[in-house]
């Protein structure tokens, strides 16, 4: 997996929060929403993906097409 970089995100404001959310929303993409896969492609527990899916307020309609 590629690691995202400034120019990915087109903000003036990059901070660890926006970087983490948008990194497991192209993970989830990319595993077309699979959550299992993704937190073993990310290196976390798939309890984890859950919560920081919660945290992050991530919606399905953004990974999911």
């Amino acid at each position: 997996m590629r690691i995202l970089k400034e120019e990915d995100y087109n903000t003036g404001e990059l901070n660890l929060n926006t970087m983490e959310r948008k990194q497991i929303i192209k993970c989830l993409k990319l595993c077309k929403g699979n959550k299992r896969v993704s937190a073993t492609v990310l290196d976390i527990t798939e309890r984890t993906i859950h919560n920081k899916i919660a945290v992050h307020q991530i919606e399905k309609h953004e990974y999911i097409n």
